[in-house]
C-alpha cells in the first residue's frame, strides 16, 4: 500500500492584520500537517506557499525548519514544489532552495533551457511510486501540459502522482481560472493523483468515492472570504490506479465572526446595544478553541449626522468580550446624502467602488482594479478606526493576491 499525507498552502509569516498571533497560528496548523505525517509513517507532499512570501523573514523560516524537522526526525521524506507567494524571482533562488540544502524537503522543479522543458528536477523516484512536481506557473501552465504527457508516456509504467500550484475553473465563484479539470483528464492514463494547491477551499474531483484531482485547503483562513469551514491534510492511498483519500480536519483553526449592523433608524446608542447583542449571541454557549476575529460590517442610512458615529464605541461593544480582534468596516450612507432618482438601489459603497475601479483600470500597478478598489475602501476605514500596521498590512495583502509589484 502506497500512502501519503497531501498538505498545501501553509502561508507562515502571514501575520494577518498586522497581528503577530495570526502569524502564529499559521505556524502551529503547519506544525500539526507535519505530525499527521509522522503519526502515518508516510512521505509528506507540500503543494506550494510554505511561506507567505519570498522574504519570509527569520522567525517564518524558523518556524519551517522546526515544522519540517519532525517529519525528517521521523526518517521520512517531505517533497514540495514553489507557490505563487514563495517561488524564487528572477534568479530562481528562494528560501525553498535552503530548506533543500538543509534536507529538510526536496524541492521538485522544472527548468527551460533553450526553449525545451528538463523534467530532471520535477521527478522523485521512491521505491513503489513516482511523484512529479511542477511550481506555480501561473498562465503558462496549460501549455506545458502536452510536454508533461508525453514525457510521462516515455517512463516506465508505476504508481505517480503530479503536484501542481494552480487553480481550477468552477471552484471559486467569479475566479478566472487558470485550468480546468477536463485539461487535466488526458493526463490520467500516467498519473494516478493530481495533488494541487494554490486554492484555499479544499474539494476532490471528480468525487469523494473516485479522486483524482485533491486540494486540501488552507489549515488557517488566510482572509475572511475563507470561512469558518475546517482546514484539512488528505491522507491518500494508491491503490488499483488511483486514489483513496480521506480528509482530516484540522480543528484548532481561528474562526470569524461577520456580524451585519443595519443602521436604519438607530440612534447611536441602538447601534451599540445591537453590536453587543450580535457579539453575544454569536459567543454564548459556543466553546471556541481561540478567540474570534470579529468583522462589524455597518450599512443603511445614518439617523445622525455621521461625524457622531462613534467607531471607538462600537470597537468597545465587541472587545468587552475575549475576542482577537475587531475590524469595522463603515458602508453607511450619511443622513442628508442624496439618492439617485434613477437607481435608488445603488448605494455610497457601490458608487465609490465604480469610480475608483474606473480610475484604476488600465494602470499596471494595479492588476486587479476591482480588488484594489474594495481594499481602498477598507483602508479609508482602517485610517479612521485602526492603526497604521493594520493599514499596511492590508496593502500588502492585497498585493501578494494579485500579484501586484
Amino acid at each position: 500500500m502506497i500512502r501519503l499525507i497531501h498538505t498545501a498552502d501553509w502561508h507562515l509569516g502571514h501575520a494577518q492584520y498586522g497581528l503577530e498571533q495570526r502569524m502564529l497560528d499559521n505556524a502551529a496548523a503547519a506544525n500539526w500537517a507535519c505530525q499527521q505525517a509522522a503519526a502515518a509513517g508516510c512521505p509528506l507532499l507540500i503543494s506550494g506557499d510554505i511561506f507567505h512570501g519570498r522574504e519570509p523573514g527569520p522567525r517564518a523560516f524558523r518556524q519551517a525548519v522546526h515544522c519540517l524537522s519532525i517529519v525528517k526526525r521521523a526518517g521520512l521524506p517531505a517533497l514540495a514544489i514553489a507557490g505563487n507567494h514563495d517561488r524564487g524571482w528572477r534568479s530562481r533562488t528562494s528560501w525553498l532552495h535552503v530548506l533543500a540544502d538543509m534536507g529538510l524537503i526536496q524541492l521538485l522543479d522544472i527548468t527551460i533551457a533553450n526553449g525545451k522543458v528538463l523534467w530532471d528536477g520535477a521527478i522523485a523516484e521512491a521505491l513503489d511510486f513516482r511523484v512529479v512536481g511542477i511550481p506555480y506557473l501561473g498562465g503558462s501552465l496549460p501549455n506545458l501540459l502536452p510536454s508533461l504527457r508525453t514525457y510521462l508516456l516515455g517512463l516506465a509504467p508505476r504508481p505517480t502522482i503530479l503536484m501542481l500550484h494552480t487553480d481550477i475553473a468552477g471552484i471559486v465563484p467569479g475566479f478566472a481560472a487558470t485550468l480546468t479539470a477536463a485539461d487535466l483528464e488526458p493526463l490520467a492514463s500516467s498519473v494516478s493523483y493530481v495533488a494541487l494547491g494554490h486554492l484555499h477551499v479544499p474539494f476532490l474531483l471528480p468525487d469523494a468515492d473516485h479522486v483524482y484531482l485533491g486540494n486540501p485547503g488552507a489549515l488557517e483562513a488566510q482572509s475572511v472570504a475563507e470561512g469558518n469551514d475546517a482546514g484539512f491534510v488528505l491522507d491518500v492511498i494508491l491503490r488499483d490506479g488511483g486514489a483513496a483519500v480521506t480528509p482530516i480536519p484540522y480543528e484548532n483553526r481561528r474562526r470569524y465572526m461577520n456580524l451585519h449592523i443595519e443602521a436604519d433608524g438607530l440612534s447611536m446608542e441602538q447601534i451599540v446595544l445591537a453590536v453587543e447583542h450580535e457579539v453575544d449571541r454569536g459567543l454564548d454557549g459556543r466553546a471556541l478553541a481561540k478567540e474570534p476575529i470579529v468583522n462589524v460590517y455597518l450599512s443603511g442610512r445614518l439617523a445622525f449626522d455621521a461625524a457622531e458615529l462613534d467607531i471607538e464605541a462600537i470597537r468597545k461593544a465587541v472587545t468587552r468580550r475575549p475576542v482577537l480582534h475587531c475590524l469595522i468596516k463603515d458602508n453607511t450612507t450619511p443622513k442628508d446624502a442624496e439618492t439617485d432618482a434613477h437607481d435608488e438601489s445603488l448605494s455610497r459603497q457601490d458608487l465609490e467602488h465604480a469610480i475608483l475601479s474606473q480610475r484604476m483600470a488600465g494602470n499596471e500597478r494595479f492588476p486587479d482594479p476591482e480588488r484594489w478598489a474594495y481594499t481602498g475602501l477598507e483602508l479609508r476605514a482602517l485610517v479612521r478606526s485602526d492603526t497604521e500596521e493594520q493599514a499596511l498590512g492590508l496593502i500588502r495583502e492585497t498585493a501578494d493576491e494579485t500579484g501586484a509589484a
